[in-house]
């Protein structure tokens, strides 16, 4: 067969051996790649978890998503960065309705 170009024959054999090697014929991947980078977003909302808890909860929240799309590092560090920002806001929340009432009232009587 010569002068036959294998990329455009029609004889079987070819085919075969054009579909097994064709990129376009792989099974795609349905977990995504494993990345040895870290999520930024995690890092920052472990951040923002000591400075600003409610910025620490979003942040961990975006950072959780983005690393499932992408499958970047830092799962443990975003899902931290969350439950203690939760822990934190509802603390701080607790301390503000049961000590604030107590400290204003004492403040008005020393007057």
């Amino acid at each position: 067969m010569l002068g036959v170009d294998p990329r455009t024959s029609h004889h079987p054999m070819h085919l075969e051996h054009l579909m097994a090697n064709s990129p376009a014929y792989d099974q795609p991947s349905t977990a995504p790649a494993s990345s040895t980078r870290f999520n930024v977003m995690a890092i920052l909302a472990i951040i923002f978890t000591f400075v600003f808890s409610p910025a620490g909860i979003v942040l961990g929240i975006i950072s959780l998503s983005q690393i499932r799309r992408t499958g970047e590092r830092g799962h443990g560090l975003a899902m931290t960065a969350l439950i203690l920002s939760v822990i934190f806001l509802l603390l701080s929340i607790v301390i503000d309705v049961a000590v604030l009432p107590h400290m204003l009232s004492t403040a008005s009587t020393v007057k």
